[in-house]
């Protein structure tokens, strides 16, 4: 019974599982149908997205295309001209400056222009990439597709991604091509460029060296008059195409002006504004006056970053534009901050007939007057900057240097003028004058850095840090005005020979050697160990850093600080310039004997020197008395001793004598008491009892006199005519003796 039983129930699952249900049969067409519905939509609406993005990729090429075809189109025509410039193979320096400069300015300009090109290329590659994946996986698809209706729908699709691919691949054959004018413009640029850089420096050498004759008057009237015409001519030409330069570069021009001319103004402005009270207001001239100076400054330096952008063509007049304000305004700006140390001074400036002197010869340059035209001008200018100069009585130390050195410079161009070399001689004033201005400005900015780390009132830590920042800024300062008269130099050349000549510059004396580099930073290296020595003599001299360290000790490690670093800095500097220690160490080996002989007393004093500082027996502000003579210790110096005495006489005593004779220091250790024994005589058969009380008495009554130890009073003789007492008293300080 049970057998019958399981037998059915094996039949009966048998039936159930080999005839599926009809909703299964029917559930597994329309899932496959959706599937292919939600594909085919997706794919449509990608193709849809991609489609948009070719159109609007197309509308970019197109306007691309207009575009840049102006731009290599003027480009060519600016390639062309300076190909036939460099056929010419010219012989002034100053139109194969301009050359040079119009060259690099197409480069720069193909660059710049090049950029969005480029980025649309990019652009385009990932689009075509993007549709090329589309069409490989339309592909697969309808190859792995067995259904006909499913062939048909994938067809459509595949049509549409195909076209999309062509489309895509088109445009950037289009890019391509334009990119490829571009690298063949940049080409033609690049090799002008080098062309130009080549001969540049050899023009220049022999407009300087070139010795050519020195007349003040032609050789005749005809001659005068045919030289001042062809004169006319040259300038007719040269002021016309620099006009239609200028003119064409008036967008570039209005862009500097909104890129780089009206913020460095507004900076420029601010940072006066936020420095005002280190201005002492003597009159309202003034403020103007450093108005200008920052605007105009501001000018000349947003015209320079322009030329060197790109953003305008670097022409003969812009460029003596440029140079008058930046020197005009640097001067101005300099004297402004020269004025913080001596805010009464008069308003006039001395280095002003030298900014005159520089901006006439930089005009002279560019009118390229007849060479006897030329001498006399010239001469006549050297001439009126020598007497404005020498009526100026400038105030400062620096001013004063000029001036004085002023005649000689000028007497020196003269020299190289009359030799034959009237270009040298120009170059070198416009070097005097640029170098002149740029120290003044280099000592106004140090003395605003002073002024405000003294306005803001520090202490401790922080006013060492104050301190030694604005020594540091003098530092970066002066280096700045170095690298920025040698800057000047090489755009006013128009090339980096200066700096290529400079750099390879090198000096030997047998195997002693060093270029200018190394010059360079021994100079450096020195002006940082001077800042350090500034700093570390006013953290001695901070009482909130060094609080517990009396004067004495502060004058001794001021001295002995100050020593090592300069030590060290002899050391490195040597090494830099290639002397060998092992070397100097046997010179000083073999000479030390004649040297011990011959300096004995000299190295008697140092050695003696320098135990002073570090035995602290003598420290300034001590009282001594040296074989009877009373004096107070001003300063410990490492050969002598500075000794004032109370006749107001200054005595420099050799550091030997001080260490090897009998030296009394009646303030040693800080200790300025002192004992006075003071004699008194009172008639025989006076009250002792009474003597005794009225001494003691004024002594207790007097303020120099201390309490303990307490005043005695001693009776000391029977004297020929009275009784001597002796009034023994601590004194608070020898000066009360």
């Amino acid at each position: 019974m049970y057998g019958r039983a399981l037998l059915m129930f094996l039949v009966l699952g048998l039936g159930v599982f080999s005839c599926p249900s009809r909703a299964w049969t029917d559930q597994a067409p329309v899932a496959a149908d959706q599937v292919l519905e939600s594909f085919l939509q997706v794919k449509n609406l990608e193709l849809d997205r991609l489609a948009r993005e070719v159109d609007v990729a197309q509308s970019a090429v197109s306007d691309a295309e207009a575009t840049h075809a102006q731009v290599l189109g003027r480009m060519a025509d600016r390639l062309q001209a300076l190909e036939v410039v460099a056929r010419l193979m010219l012989s002034n320096p100053y139109d194969m400056r301009a050359a040079l400069a119009e060259a690099q300015f197409v480069a720069r300009n193909l660059e710049k222009e090049r950029a969005p090109l480029e980025s649309l290329a990019r652009d385009l590659n990932l689009k075509n990439s993007a549709a090329a994946a589309l069409a490989e996986e339309l592909e697969r698809k309808w190859a792995a597709a067995l259904d006909k209706d499913v062939r048909t729908g994938l067809t459509s699709i595949r049509a549409r991604g195909s076209k999309l691919v062509q489309s895509l691949r088109g445009l950037s054959e289009r890019t391509e091509k334009l990119l490829t004018q571009y690298t063949a413009a940049q080409q033609r640029a690049a090799a002008l460029v080098a062309q130009f850089q080549e001969k540049l420096p050899q023009i220049w050498e022999s407009e300087f060296l070139d010795p050519k004759p020195f007349r003040l008057w032609p050789l005749g009237w005809a001659a005068a008059a045919q030289d001042l015409a062809e004169w006319g001519v040259n300038m007719r030409l040269l002021f016309g195409s620099q006009w239609a330069s200028i003119a064409r570069e008036d967008q570039g021009i209005l862009g500097v002006l909104v890129l780089f001319w009206l913020p460095f103004s507004a900076l420029g402005l601010m940072v006066y504004r936020r420095l005002a009270p280190l201005f002492p207001p003597r009159s309202s001239g003034r403020h103007v006056a450093t108005a200008t100076a920052i605007l105009s400054l501001s000018l000349g330096v947003s015209l320079l970053a322009a030329f060197f952008s790109g953003r305008v063509s670097q022409t003969s007049v812009l460029l003596v534009a440029t140079h008058g304000l930046i020197v005009g305004g640097a001067q101005a700006l300099g004297w402004r901050l020269r004025l913080l140390a001596r805010p009464n001074a008069l308003a006039w400036q001395p280095l002003l007939p030298l900014v005159a002197l520089f901006g006439c010869s930089i005009v002279l340059e560019l009118l390229r007057l007849p060479l006897w035209l030329f001498h006399g001008v010239w001469l006549a200018l050297l001439v009126c900057t020598s007497l404005a100069i020498g009526m100026v009585r400038p105030v400062f130390p620096y001013e004063t240097w000029i001036r004085r050195l002023n005649p000689w410079v000028m007497f020196f161009l003269v020299l190289v003028a009359f030799s034959g070399r009237a270009r040298l001689a120009l170059l070198g004033g416009e070097l005097w004058c640029v170098g002149a201005v740029a120290g003044q400005l280099a000592l106004g900015v140090v003395a605003l850095a002073h002024s405000s780390a003294a306005m803001n009132k520090r202490e401790g830590w922080r006013a060492l840090a104050a301190e030694l920042v604005a020594s540091l800024t003098s530092l970066v300062v002066w280096t700045g005005a170095i690298f920025s008269v040698l800057g000047w130099l090489a755009v006013q050349l128009g090339s980096n020979m200066v700096f290529e000549r400079l750099s390879t510059l090198q000096f030997n004396w047998g195997e002693f050697s060093f270029n200018f580099l190394r010059v360079v930073m021994v100079f450096l290296l020195f002006q940082v160990v001077r800042s350090l020595a500034a700093a570390w003599r006013s953290m001695l001299e901070n009482e909130t850093v060094v609080a517990g360290l009396d004067r004495g000790g502060k004058a001794s490690l001021a001295r002995v600080g100050i020593y090592c670093l300069w030590l060290c800095f002899g050391l490195v500097a040597m090494h830099l310039l290639g002397v060998s220690l092992t070397n100097l160490a046997v010179i000083a080996g073999g000479l030390s004997v004649g040297i011990g002989f011959g300096l004995q007393t000299l190295i008697n004093n140092f050695v003696s020197g320098m135990i002073l500082l570090f035995d602290r027996s003598l420290r300034p502000g001590d009282i001594i008395e040296l074989d009877g003579l009373w004096a107070v210790v001003r300063n410990v110096n490492i050969r002598n001793t500075e000794v004032q005495t109370f006749d107001n006489a200054t005595i420099l005593i050799p550091n030997s004598e001080l260490i090897s004779g009998r030296l009394t220091n009646w303030t040693h250790k800080n200790d300025p008491r002192i004992r006075r024994d003071i004699a008194v005589g009172v008639a025989y058969g006076s009250d002792i009892a009474r003597v005794k009380a009225l001494l003691l008495e004024a002594a207790v009554e007097h303020p120099a006199v201390l309490s303990a130890p307490a005043p005695q009073v001693i009776f000391a003789n029977f004297g020929a005519s009275s009784l001597d007492f002796i009034l023994r008293v601590w004194l608070r300080h020898v000066d009360f003796s």
